[in-house]
Formats: C-alpha cells, structure tokens, sequence
C-alpha cells in the first residue's frame, strides 16, 4: 500500500511541476515565433512582440509561476537570438515584471477593457524604453515608426493572445500552493 501512495505523490508532484511551468515554457515558445522567419515582407519589423504580450499576462495574473530571474535569462537570449544590444531586452523585461509585481492587485480583478488599456500603456512605455535604449547605444535616434507600428500591432492582438493564455490559466495549480509540494 505504501508503495502506492509514493507512486501516487510522485506523480502528483509530477503533475503539478509540469503544469506550473506552463508560464515559462510559454514565454519560450514566444521567443521562438519572434525569431521564426515569416517570409512575409517586413513583418520582423512590424510584427508583435510575443514576448511583451507573454511577459505581461503571465506578470499580471502569476507572478509566482515567472521569477524575475527567468525573465531575465529570457531577455538575454532573445538578444542572443536576435543579433540586439545585449541588454535592451532584460532591461525592458525586468522593469515590466517589477512593475507588474508590485502593481498586480491594480491590475488583477479589472475589466477586460481596463486589463487591455493597461497593456497599452505598458506596451507604448516598453517600446519608448527599448527604442531609447537602442538610440543611445548607436549614438543616434533611430527613426521610430517602426517601434510604433509594432507596438500598435502588438496592442492590437492581445486580446486574443490574453484569451489563449487564460484558457491556460484554468489548468495550473491554486497560487502559491505548489510551493511546499515540490
């Protein structure tokens, strides 16, 4: 009987493991469709930032299951993976999941239209930051059309981005209970 109960608990921890690492493994996959070629003409510059959107939700609604330091890790590969400043994107990424994190009750409990004005606003504050960012490290101010277009396509698409996400939402374990399991 004994032997039945460990097999059980270990694949209950598992279980719950492989279902609070879902925010992670997502940010994962946006960092690979944001570096995936399209071959649709200037859609690298004009496409969403997946990440952005990724980040921002799972901040929002789990920042148990998206530690800062992973943010962070990602941040770095996707300058890596991009040929960027090293550097841009942790930065963006860090403060956007501070802020999330320590503004969470704000967000959280909103109305959708409320919830996507608020990405918004984080959204243009995050493209201002990497497009200055960018601009000091070349010495120059880059032309900033193309940082608006796809922060406005960015913008635009989260609702459906954030409808996906939330149906993930419903699998993953209680907040803060898978702590003292594993």
């Amino acid at each position: 009987m004994s032997e039945f109960i460990l097999r059980w608990e270990i694949w209950r921890r598992m279980d719950v493991w492989g279902r609070s690492s879902i925010p992670t493994g997502l940010v994962a996959l946006s960092i690979l469709t944001s570096i995936l070629p399209w071959h649709l003409p200037d859609v690298t510059l004009v496409g969403p930032s997946w990440v952005l959107i990724t980040i921002y939700y799972w901040a929002a609604q789990r920042p148990d299951l998206l530690p800062v330091s992973v943010v962070f890790i990602f941040g770095v590969l996707l300058d890596i993976l991009t040929g960027g400043p090293l550097g841009v994107n942790p930065l963006v990424f860090v403060i956007l999941r501070g802020l999330l994190g320590s503004q969470r009750r704000f967000v959280i409990g909103q109305t959708f239209l409320v919830e996507w004005g608020i990405f918004a606003i984080v959204a243009i504050g995050a493209m201002l930051i990497e497009w200055l960012c960018i601009s000091i490290i070349a010495k120059n101010f880059l032309v900033i059309s193309p940082a608006l277009i796809q922060c406005s396509v960015t913008i635009i698409i989260y609702p459906a981005i954030a409808w996906l996400f939330t149906l993930c939402l419903r699998i993953l374990p209680p907040e803060r209970s898978w702590l003292g399991t594993l």
